[in-house]
């Protein structure tokens, strides 16, 4: 008896062990609930209903979320994933960011040129890769080479575009965007008098991040710490 009870009970602990293993892994696989999704102006169309997520701008998507929720967006991927109880993002990796109810928009905050601290609204409806305004371009010295003829960096008949030497997003710095600029004389305000600016909570953006950016970065949101990481 002892005999043969020594392999059946080695056999019973073999498959024991091996369910016991496979139990964190189809726990940690349920954390992450990913759906694709297509772009439509500033909107993020949820390709397949059901989910966890609604359709809707990204400040809207990220309002909607739940408890102590994530959310990774993949612009190049097309995929949004909603994270539960995972760890918080590092602040020296990340930047603040906030949301704009009423203007339906995400504003992040950045660094241009190393020494402007700007807050940029995410649009992923605009297509170039960034457009400061004015005051930030002169307070950079974009606006330098404004006037001379040789000027090669001309985008659209208000606007002129010139390259900055980098921008930084958290951790992540981007070497060399171009960004578009009001040209002198130029009125340009993003905001409608319909939004209130002074309303709780709100931060006025100067300028927009674009989709060109957008699309070869990984955004994390962070709503309980109000936090974003950029992963490239």
């Amino acid at each position: 008896m002892s005999k043969n009870s020594g392999p059946f009970n080695r056999s019973v602990a073999i498959k024991l062990f091996t369910i016991v293993l496979c139990i964190p892994v189809k726990i940690a696989l349920a954390e992450d609930s990913c759906q694709p999704f297509i772009l439509q102006g500033d909107k993020l169309i949820i390709e397949v209903p059901g989910g966890s997520l609604q359709s809707g701008t990204l400040a809207s998507v990220i309002a909607g979320l739940a408890g102590n929720e994530q959310l990774s967006v993949d612009f190049s991927a097309s995929q949004v994933c909603t994270k539960q109880d995972v760890a918080q993002l590092t602040p020296a990796d990340s930047a603040p960011y906030a949301l704009n109810i009423q203007a339906q928009e995400v504003a992040v905050s950045a660094v241009i040129a190393g020494s402007a601290e700007v807050w940029l609204r995410l649009s992923p409806d605009y297509q170039s890769e960034l457009l400061l305004e004015r005051s930030v371009g002169e307070e950079i010295g974009l606006t330098d080479m404004e006037f001379l003829s040789d000027n090669s960096g001309v985008g659209a008949e208000d606007f002129f575009a010139e390259q900055v030497d980098y921008l930084e997003l958290g951790s992540q710095s981007l070497d060399a965007p171009f960004a578009e600029v009001p040209r002198f004389g130029v009125e340009y305000s993003h905001y409608e008098e319909s939004v209130n600016q002074s309303s709780e909570g709100f931060v006025a953006t100067q300028g927009i991040l674009g989709f060109d950016l957008l699309r070869s970065l990984t955004l994390t949101f962070s709503p309980a710490q109000g936090l974003v990481e950029f992963a490239r």
